[in-house]
This record gives C-alpha cells, sequence and structure tokens, in this order.
C-alpha cells in the first residue's frame, strides 16, 4: 500500500475547502515555501491550514458529541434572569470541571451543560451530553449491540453532560445501568481526572431518596454543586 504524505493530505485538505489563504501567506496550498541561507527550500504549514485543521477537528468532535440541536446554547447566548442563574453562569464558565446544576425547570440547566460541553469542545476535549430518560429509553428498546457506540461515548469521553437525571423511571434495571456509568465515571475522575456534570431538578439530598443514594454519592463526589433558580424561560419565552 502507498504511503500518503502528510503534506500532500493537508494540501488536499485546503483544495477541498476552495480557499485561498486570508493572510496572503502561501498560494492557498497551506504551506508556506521559503529559502534557507543556502537556497535550500523550507516548507511549513501556514496559519491558514492550522485553522482549517482546528475547524475540521472542532466539527468532528461537535458532530460525535450527540450535541445536535443545543449548538447554539453557548455561554455566550446565556442570557442570566436571575442571581443564581448569574453565579451558575459565572462559575460554570470559568473552570473546566464537574457540576451538579439543580434547580427547578426552566432556568437554563440544560443551556449550561450544553455550553460546558461546547467550550470543552474548543479546547479539544473529547465530550458528549447525554439525557438520562432519552438513554436509557434507547438502551431500552434497541439492547447493547445496537447502542454500544452512544454507551461508549458515554463512558470513555472526557467531559460528559448527564441531563435531567431522577427524571427516568426508576427500575432494578435502570438503577443498575446509572449506577455502572456513574460508577464507572467516578474511577475514571479519581484516577485520570476526566469530568462529568449532571443536571436534575431535585438536590442531591432529595434526589437519594429517588434513585440510589450510592449514585448520588459518587456524583457528589466528582461534581461542585450549583444551585439555578428563578422564573422559567419557557414560560417566559426567553429560551
Amino acid at each position: 500500500m502507498t504511503e500518503v504524505n502528510p503534506a500532500s493530505r493537508e494540501k488536499t485538505l485546503m483544495t477541498n475547502t476552495g480557499n485561498n489563504c486570508k493572510y496572503g501567506l502561501c498560494d492557498g496550498s497551506g504551506w508556506v515555501i521559503s529559502s534557507d541561507s543556502d537556497g535550500r527550500e523550507t516548507s511549513h504549514r501556514c496559519k491558514c491550514l492550522l485553522e482549517t485543521i482546528k475547524q475540521k477537528k472542532y466539527e468532528s468532535l461537535l458532530k460525535e458529541s450527540q450535541i445536535d440541536d443545543l449548538r447554539h446554547m453557548t455561554f455566550e447566548s446565556y442570557k442570566p434572569q436571575h442571581p443564581t442563574q448569574k453565579r451558575a453562569y459565572e462559575q460554570t464558565s470559568a473552570a473546566h470541571k464537574g457540576y451538579y446544576l439543580f434547580g427547578p425547570y426552566g432556568v437554563g440547566k440544560t443551556h449550561l451543560m450544553a455550553a460546558t460541553v461546547i467550550r470543552a469542545i474548543e479546547k479539544d476535549v473529547v465530550s458528549a451530553i447525554i439525557t438520562v430518560p432519552k438513554l436509557l429509553d434507547t438502551l431500552r428498546r434497541y439492547g447493547d449491540k445496537d447502542t454500544a457506540a452512544v454507551e461508549t461515548l458515554a463512558y470513555e469521553a472526557d467531559y460528559l453532560a448527564i441531563d435531567d437525571i431522577g427524571k427516568h423511571k426508576i427500575t432494578d434495571w435502570t438503577e443498575e445501568r446509572l449506577f455502572m456509568l456513574i460508577d464507572e465515571r467516578y474511577k475514571k475522575f479519581i484516577s485520570r481526572k476526566i469530568h462529568t456534570s449532571v443536571s436534575s431538578n431535585l438536590p442531591p439530598e432529595q434526589l437519594s431518596n429517588t434513585i440510589d443514594p450510592a449514585i448520588v454519592d459518587r456524583i457528589r463526589g466528582m461534581c461542585t454543586e450549583v444551585f439555578v433558580d428563578g422564573k422559567s424561560y419557557r414560560i417566559n419565552g426567553k429560551l
């Protein structure tokens, strides 16, 4: 098999975009050619190629993240309407780590969760967002074989946002699957500092009365608790 030169591959990437160099540094190939003092030609990646590679990687990570219709929910588009929302925004946007966001419906918890995922992806962190009821329903309906990719992403992503925990139907099966996921995320948090954020309508003490307290204990062990309050964005038409 013929090995493809990386430079040729990247030149094809630039050619496929149909772009000329916006910096005027190369001929549109993505490579800057120069000569040293002995007249020997050397080449290095142009700034325009580096930007293109970064954008392609960003788009690839976004596609894998399951974020889909939440892409508009960035930190920049978040408009706090309550002091706790402002504090939640300041905390979650300031540091990349795990958070437990809790509070009533419609106060922007999902928006902030999606924003943390998008911010992480911008920093080349493999990230994903999942909704607990949807994940469990998918696993139940299609089985392990057909949902392996989604479940692997949930287990292995360097950053995972788990939305709406506690809203799913509680059965022995859902408790087992949820415990397996959270336990694995916690172990990896301890061993190599991957991060997990979780959102719920319930404070952690109340969530412990709804689902297995061992799950909640692990969530609290890897998340900073953040209360979010206010009037519903959905009712007020501001989301």
